[in-house]
């Protein structure tokens, strides 16, 4: 609906923020509001076709954003993925290095 009324208002939106709602997260770690991302992929519960079902219905690109790593994701060398992070077991934070 949003991008009916965005053609019909000559809105030229060209873009859409995907905040930090619609990925897989870890356990909150110590009392934190929610974990953070353990995979960066669109749950079908939120998008059941995917993000590409909306991209291809709207022409809008995504901006995708997140709040933090958490330190048990899978793209973790440690973790068995395949990428360097600096992960903290107590916040249970981690960061791409």
């Amino acid at each position: 609906r949003v991008a009916e009324y965005a053609a019909a208002a000559r809105l030229p939106y060209r873009y859409w923020l995907a905040d930090s709602w619609w990925y897989y997260k870890g356990t909150p770690a110590r009392g934190r509001p929610g974990g953070g991302v353990t995979n960066w992929t669109a749950r079908p519960d939120v998008f059941p076709r995917g993000f590409e079902a909306l991209t291809a219905a709207t022409g809008w690109r995504v901006q995708g954003h997140n709040r933090y790593w958490d330190a048990t994701t899978g793209y973790a060398r440690a973790n068995g993925g395949r990428y360097s992070f600096l992960r903290d077991r107590g916040s249970g934070y981690a960061l791409p290095v």
